[in-house]
C-alpha cells in the first residue's frame, strides 16, 4: 500500500493529467517503432542474409554522424522554452522558425561533407547506392520538431502521425524485399517512412497549432546556438560512441557480427523503450518546479523499473533470439544481457540531465558526462577486444557490449559527483 500511496502522491504532485497522456503516447511511439523493426527482422535477415543486413546497419550507423550534427542539441532547451511559454504563439513561431532554418543549413553542410566520402572511401564507394539513400535519414531529422509537441503537451498528435507511416513500412517490406541486393530497397523504405511522419507533423503545426514562419533574427539565432551547443556535444559524443562501435565491428570484425550486435541491441531496445519516455514526459512539469524530494523519488522508482526490465531480458532474451534470428545468432543473447545494464544507466543519467543539470543551468556537466562516456567506451572496447582476440576470438562481439556497459557505469559515477555541485531546493 505504501508504494501505491507514493505513486499516487507523485501523480498528484505533478498536477496534470496531460503528463499521463503524453507518457502513454510517447511510450506507444517508442515501443511500436522498434517493434516494427523486430517484426520485420526475421523476414529481412532471412531474405537478405546476415552480411547484407549487417551492411544496412553499418550504413545507418555511418549516416548517424551527419544526423546528429543536424539535430544540434536544440531539443532540450527548445522544449524548455516551449513548456514555459505554452500560450505564446509568437514566441513559439519564432523559435520553430529559427530551429528549422538552422537545421536546414546544417543539413546542407552535412550532406556536402558526407558525399565526398561516399565516392572516395572504398568501403562506402563499393556500396554507393545504400549510402546515398541513407541521406533520407538526414531529411527525417531536419523535420523532427518533437520539442514543440513535447513542450505544449500534445504528444498524441505527433505520435499518431509518426506511427501511421511507420506501420506502412510493414507491407512495403514484405512486397519489395526478396534477396541480398534488396538492402538498398530496405534503406529507401526506411528513409521514406521515417521522413514522412515529421514532415506531416510540421504541416500540422502550421495548419492546426497556429505556428507561422517568421523573419530570421541573427542575434536570436546566436543565442539558440549558444544554448544548444552543450547538448550538441552531449548527443554527438553519445552517438559517436554507438555509431563508432558499430563501424569498428563492420570494418575490423565482420558484417555478420554487426548483425549479431544489432539483434542484441534490438532486444534491449524493445524493453528500454517502455522506459525512455518517462524522463521526457516528466520534463515539462518537473523542470518548472524542480526539488530534491521529487527527483529522489523519481530516481528510486526508475531504479526499480530498470531492475524488473533487466530480469525480463534475462529470462526471455534467449527464446527471443531464437525466434528472431535463429541458432546462428545465439551470441546476441549474452550481448543483450550485458547491454541491459544500459537501461538502468540511461534512465538514471537521463534523470540527472533533465531534472538536475538543466534546471541548475549546468549544461556543461551534460557535455562532460558524454565525453567521459565516449572516450571510456571506445577505450574499454579496444581493451576488451584485444583480450577476447587473444583468448576467445569467437566471442569478440561481447567486447562491444562490455565496453558500453562499463562506460555507462562511469557515467553514473560522474553524475552522482556532479549532482553535489548543483543547487536544487
Amino acid at each position: 500500500m505504501a508504494i501505491i500511496d507514493n505513486i499516487t502522491s507523485i501523480y498528484h504532485s505533478l498536477k496534470s493529467r496531460s503528463i499521463l497522456q503524453n507518457y502513454t503516447w510517447m511510450t506507444i511511439l517508442n515501443i511500436v517503432s522498434p517493434l516494427i523493426g523486430v517484426i520485420l527482422y526475421p523476414f529481412v535477415i532471412r531474405k537478405t542474409g546476415s552480411d547484407s543486413y549487417g551492411l544496412f546497419v553499418f550504413a545507418q550507423s555511418v549516416i548517424q554522424y551527419a544526423v546528429q550534427l543536424v539535430s544540434f542539441g536544440f531539443d532540450v532547451p527548445a522544449a524548455k522554452t516551449i513548456a514555459q511559454n505554452k500560450t505564446d504563439k509568437a514566441l513559439q513561431s519564432k523559435l520553430v522558425t529559427h530551429v528549422l532554418a538552422m537545421k536546414t543549413m546544417l543539413s546542407l553542410i552535412a550532406i556536402t561533407a558526407f558525399l565526398p566520402f561516399v565516392f572516395t572511401l572504398p568501403i562506402l564507394s563499393d556500396n554507393k547506392p545504400i549510402f546515398l539513400w541513407s541521406v533520407t535519414l538526414i531529411v527525417a531529422e531536419l523535420f523532427n520538431l518533437q520539442f514543440f509537441f513535447q513542450g505544449i503537451g500534445k504528444m498524441r498528435v505527433m505520435s499518431i502521425m509518426s506511427l501511421v507511416f511507420r506501420i506502412m513500412m510493414i507491407p512495403a517490406v514484405f512486397l519489395f524485399i526478396d534477396g541480398p541486393e534488396d538492402n538498398v530497397t530496405y534503406m529507401i523504405i526506411t528513409g521514406v517512412t521515417l521522413s514522412a511522419g515529421p514532415i506531416c507533423n510540421f504541416l500540422w503545426m502550421i495548419w492546426k497549432e497556429g505556428i507561422s514562419l517568421t523573419p530570421l533574427n541573427i542575434p536570436y539565432a546566436k543565442g539558440l546556438i549558444r544554448e544548444a551547443l552543450p547538448f550538441l556535444c552531449t548527443y554527438f559524443f553519445g552517438q559517436l560512441k554507438t555509431s563508432t562501435l558499430t563501424v569498428l565491428i563492420g570494418v575490423f570484425i565482420s558484417m555478420s557480427d554487426v548483425a549479431i550486435f544489432d539483434l542484441g541491441n534490438k532486444i534491449v531496445n524493445i524493453f528500454r523503450n517502455f522506459t525512455t519516455s518517462i524522463n521526457i514526459t516528466l520534463f515539462p512539469e518537473v523542470v518548472s518546479n524542480a526539488n530534491r524530494n521529487s527527483i529522489k523519488r523519481i530516481i528510486h522508482y526508475e531504479t526499480i523499473i530498470s531492475l524488473i526490465v533487466m530480469g525480463i531480458i534475462l529470462i526471455f532474451g534467449y527464446p527471443m533470439v531464437l525466434i528472431l534470428g535463429g541458432h546462428s545468432m545465439t551470441m546476441a543473447y549474452p550481448v543483450a544481457i550485458i547491454l541491459s545494464f544500459n537501461i538502468y544507466a540511461y534512465l538514471i543519467t537521463g534523470a540527472y540531465l533533465n531534472f538536475v543539470f538543466v534546471p541548475s543551468n549546468k549544461y556543461y556537466f551534460v557535455t562532460i558526462e558524454q565525453i567521459i562516456a565516449c572516450v571510456s567506451c571506445l577505450s574499454l572496447f579496444l581493451l576488451f577486444a584485444t583480450l577476447f582476440n587473444a583468448i576467445a576470438p569467437e566471442y569478440i562481439v561481447l567486447s562491444v557490449a562490455l565496453g558500453m556497459a562499463a562506460s555507462s557505469a562511469l557515467e553514473l559515477v560522474f553524475c552522482r559527483y556532479a549532482d553535489k555541485k548543483c543547487v536544487i531546493a
